[in-house]
């Protein structure tokens, strides 16, 4: 074969390739968006575990009521200092904003998908808590988060809010040398659309933490403000 012929050959195999690459991937994207079916029933875990995080559908804009409640992920480590071989525990910080802000200064920043990571994350881990006997309590005929759930729910999307949590840590904390972390969630309800003129009317907000984990070693990765606004102060709701 001529090396004319390689050469197309080879183009055509790459962009074939390509090809059913992209197929499988709104296929399967579609098909875990698609109604509920006996097939998608059939391959849930499999699409969930391909779909979730990254790729899941944000549908809120096409929605016919606003948002009314917001996620935030927040998170402390526990360390001992590489210089003084000291312990010690970090304040709480807070680890959506500093990703919310950088997408909104930049829409093409590669820190989109840490941010569409949490988010989707976040969710995915409260739209499991009510399923876990583990994660919820009764009272008085209504069912409660727990104030710390454990930390194998939905793990998964722990590991996405973990990692990226130790991500930030490890740019806003040089020097310490992480042994466990501890996630929080920062739940706020915001009064619907037609209530937002009442006087009693104001936004709710809760908060329930994971156990502490232990931590591994992720590449230190964030916006470039991250170590001005860790410097400034704990970021702490």
């Amino acid at each position: 074969m001529a090396p004319e012929d390689r050469q197309t050959l080879s183009w055509w195999a790459a962009f074939s390739a390509c090809g059913l690459v992209l197929m499988l991937h709104f296929s399967l994207v579609q098909l875990y968006n698609m109604p509920l079916s006996p097939l998608q029933l059939r391959f849930i875990n499999q699409l969930s575990s391909y779909v979730n995080p990254f790729f899941s559908q944000k549908w809120s804009f096409f929605a016919p009521t606003p948002i009314d409640r917001s996620y935030s992920l927040v998170a402390r480590a526990r360390y001992v200092d590489k210089h003084s071989d000291q312990p010690g525990t970090t304040d709480w910080f807070d680890v959506s904003d500093p990703l919310i802000d950088a997408l909104r200064k930049n829409r093409l920043t590669p820190l989109f998908d840490m941010e569409i990571g949490v988010s989707n994350a976040l969710i995915s881990v409260v739209n499991a808590l009510p399923s876990n006997p583990d994660d919820t309590y009764s009272k008085d005929g209504r069912t409660y988060i727990r104030p710390t759930i454990p930390a194998a729910t939905s793990p998964l999307d722990m590991m996405v809010l973990r990692r990226t949590a130790l991500a930030m840590l490890e740019v806003a904390y040089p020097g310490k040398r992480f042994q466990q972390i501890q996630l929080g969630v920062v739940v706020g309800v915001f009064p619907r659309f037609t209530e937002r003129h009442d006087p009693g009317s104001r936004t709710q907000w809760s908060f329930f933490s994971v156990d502490w984990q232990p931590t591994e070693w992720v590449t230190p990765y964030c916006c470039q403000s991250l170590r001005a606004r860790a410097s400034a102060g704990t970021q702490q709701r």
